[in-house]
């Protein structure tokens, strides 16, 4: 592939996500960029005891079952609300311009909006129970962890579609189009695992003035957001396996690399006083 072949191949890239903007219909828009943060805000205007007594998740009120799912869209304090809503806004913007499988996004934003908050109650509990606290937990930082990484992952295949089927036929390279295939996989391998790694950030426990941030539901979020979508591309006609299989080896990375620093967090936290 030439230069100008490369050229003609993003300004390609660039009239399809202006086409597909295009694409979504008035419901779309309004449910994703209006009333879903509309939704938050009301929730966030509720009086406090009653997001205390019915919303926000609380590990020592596990029988609470509507905790788990509902803690993620409620928010306590104005800068949490706004941090949230700003980042989910720009990935579903950036989804909207780069995705064109209706599909997957269909499957991915239920994981997100549903999936994910029970994930991530989950964890809480695992998490809090083995350094023997207790915690309350509430906020849209894990939903807007897995759009995130489904904005990033797609952002990544919208940016090499004319490289993908290079990895279709790897067998069918010889010579200098052998090598190229393999600093191409090289190059999608570190990005791939770029943005996995990116989900440790998510992850981590950050002291607040409120509070610590979950890292492990964040975390929980950002993965879930990847693995989705990788079984999204694996289920699908068109799947492309050799590619498929950096993308898991990356998530399988980030998670690795997760675990000694939630050890650490452990640790920290079990210090005796």
């Amino acid at each position: 592939m030439g230069k100008q072949d490369v050229i003609i191949g993003f300004q390609g890239r660039y009239s399809q996500a202006i086409q597909n903007l295009k694409t979504w219909s008035f419901f779309e828009w309004f449910f994703f960029f209006i009333l879903i943060p509309l939704t938050i805000c009301l929730i966030f205007l509720l009086p406090q005891s009653i997001k205390d007594a019915y919303l926000i998740f609380d590990t020592t009120q596990l029988m609470k079952i509507q905790t788990y799912l509902l803690n993620e869209y409620t928010h306590s304090t104005f800068d949490h609300l706004v941090g949230n809503l700003k980042t989910y806004l720009i990935a579903i913007f950036v989804i909207f311009a780069l995705e064109d499988n209706k599909r997957r996004f269909k499957i991915m934003s239920f994981s997100a909006f549903i999936l994910v908050p029970i994930l991530a109650s989950l964890l809480t509990v695992a998490f809090w129970n083995i350094i023997n606290r207790d915690t309350v937990s509430q906020g849209f930082s894990g939903i807007t962890a897995a759009f995130f990484a489904y904005a990033l992952t797609i952002f990544l295949v919208w940016l090499l579609h004319d490289f993908l089927p290079a990895f279709q036929h790897p067998e069918k390279m010889t010579g200098r189009n052998k090598i190229v295939y393999y600093l191409l996989c090289g190059l999608v391998g570190c990005a791939f695992i770029m943005i996995s790694t990116m989900g440790l950030q998510w992850g981590s426990f950050i002291q607040g003035e409120t509070g610590v941030s979950n890292g492990i539901a964040h975390f929980g979020g950002f993965v879930t957001g990847l693995i989705v979508f990788l079984l999204c591309d694996l289920t699908s006609d068109d799947r492309n396996l050799n590619f498929n299989t950096i993308f898991g080896m990356a998530i399988f990375v980030s998670i690795l690399l997760y675990i000694p620093y939630l050890q650490k967090v452990i640790d920290v936290a079990t210090i005796p006083k």
